[in-house]
């Protein structure tokens, strides 16, 4: 059973999905743009008539886990395939691509909006959207309306192999059941059919999980775009760890703890396979980058730091003042906004937290959890200052106060869980900086204890201390890292 603070990060991490998502009205205008496209290229005087152009999405849009680029100076990108009947053996790659873009040049419209890609065709509609339209043919080896794409980046002959519907097919399976739930349940509260529901306007835990770890990883890597974890990675494996819950919170928390079970390893090599083309690896630019694997697992281990650490917070004001700075200040504020949660209180708590780095919580010293984690249960920690060991309180300290404490203090550590016992408290501190460093005292192991841990301000700089609450070999509630600041 959820405990009312699951309830409230779910309820919350909702609100910011929808709005990380494109709105209704241009979902609405991107469907009746492409569908204007399609009219044109298979128009009655189209030299492409006779090849019957298909032009459907592919990607985010079709799989309905779209989101809103960080910067508002960037537009939806909404990415379309034109299959053409054409044989592979009758046209050349390049020849391919030209034919689509001739019939696009000849649009008195689009050919002022048209750009050219490696691989596809863009129309830029300014300040709303880009369509990238890419040339395909059939796979005659393939199933399930398999494509042929061209590829500059092969040998001649040679071209890659897709399969967007068929993928889209898998994904939707995967959350077959809430989807069809939830689809019957709007119906009912509009008093309409089901059939008259359109499915995009369905959105599941899965779709919301996915957009919300794809903000959460375009603000992590803003600045490392050549190693950020690619969206067909992150969708496959969220997808593969999904187990149809219904609510948002426990949904993301079993994803990016069960995501990293499914990268597989064949003959020493990280393998992501693709669902419906098994021979395909979507990881395979991590074996020339063997730095993406790393960065792509420490961005897992600080998406589950940040939700517990958000999840920890005293009231969901403070809950969307940690959530600020790692799904971004525009959908959180939106959010709150929506949800009648006071904004300036969150970003007058957040506007600290924000200069922290996410590689602050990322030490090698830092010993990883060897229990799988289930996070179903809570454990919150009350952390009190005083002169020594047992003595009168001086004062309860906030996490991660801006005002440093002095050296030589005793701090008490108390445990709160609403798992029942038997369970067992395990606790980990990290101690980072120089002069904890020149004492070998920077620690990071895991250990087994009591609900009260005493511990003493050394040495300057910012430390934390966490707890982990274990049952039956299971890691069941954990308190997100407590950080003390020494002066």
């Amino acid at each position: 059973m959820l405990t009312r603070e699951q309830v409230h990060l779910g309820e919350f991490l909702k609100a910011v999905a929808e709005e990380l998502d494109i709105p209704d009205s241009r979902h609405e205008e991107a469907v009746s743009r492409y569908e204007a496209v399609s009219k044109w290229l298979s128009a009655p005087d189209s030299p492409l008539r006779r090849f019957e152009p298909d032009l459907y999405p592919q990607g985010s849009f079709r799989l309905g886990t779209v989101v809103k680029p960080v910067s508002d100076e960037d537009d939806y990108d909404i990415d379309l395939v034109c299959r053409l009947g054409i044989r592979k053996d009758t046209v050349r790659q390049e020849q391919l691509k030209r034919m689509v873009g001739d019939r696009l040049k000849q649009h008195d419209v689009y050919k002022t909006m048209l750009d050219e890609k490696q691989r596809c065709w863009r129309l830029d509609y300014a300040n709303e959207f880009h369509m990238d339209i890419l040339p395909a043919i059939p796979d005659p080896a393939s199933l399930y309306e398999g494509i042929l794409v061209p590829d500059a980046k092969l040998d001649a002959g040679e071209w890659h192999t897709s399969n967007p519907k068929g993928y889209a097919a898998w994904f939707r399976q995967k959350m077959e059941v809430v989807f069809q739930n939830r689809r019957k349940a709007l119906a009912e509260s509009i008093r309409a059919s089901i059939e008259a529901v359109p499915e995009w306007k369905v959105k599941t835990p899965l779709q919301r999980a996915v957009q919300i770890l794809k903000r959460h990883r375009d603000i992590m890597f803003k600045d490392d775009a050549d190693d950020k974890p690619v969206s067909i990675i992150i969708t496959t494996l969220a997808a593969h760890a999904y187990r149809n819950e219904d609510d948002l919170y426990q949904a993301i928390m079993h994803i990016v703890d069960g995501m990293p079970s499914h990268i597989e390893r064949r003959n020493g090599v990280p393998w992501v396979s693709n669902p419906v083309n098994p021979q395909e690896n979507f990881a395979d630019k991590w074996r020339e980058h063997p730095q993406r694997a790393t960065k792509f697992a420490n961005w897992l281990k600080q998406v589950e730091i940040d939700l517990l650490t958000a999840f920890s917070r005293a009231d969901r004001s403070d809950m969307a003042a940690g959530l600020i700075p790692v799904l971004g200040d525009g959908p959180v504020g939106r959010a709150q906004r929506r949800l009648g949660i006071p904004v300036k209180t969150a970003i007058a708590k957040t506007s600290a937290l924000a200069k922290r780095p996410y590689s602050f919580f990322s030490v090698a010293h830092r010993q990883i959890p060897t229990w799988p984690i289930v996070v179903g249960e809570s454990v919150s920690l009350s952390v009190s200052a005083h002169r020594s060991e047992g003595g009168p309180k001086l004062q309860d300290l906030p996490n991660d106060c801006q005002r440093p404490l002095s050296k030589d203090l005793h701090l008490q550590y108390r445990a709160s869980t609403t798992a029942r016992p038997p369970y067992t408290f395990c606790w980990q501190v990290v101690n980072t900086g120089a002069e904890a460093a020149a004492a070998n005292d920077l620690r990071g192991t895991i250990f087994e204890g009591d609900e009260i841990r005493w511990e003493r301000t050394a040495y300057s700089g910012s430390h934390w201390i966490e707890c982990f609450v274990v049952k039956n070999g299971f890691c069941v509630a954990k308190s997100g890292e407590f950080v003390i600041n020494i002066e």
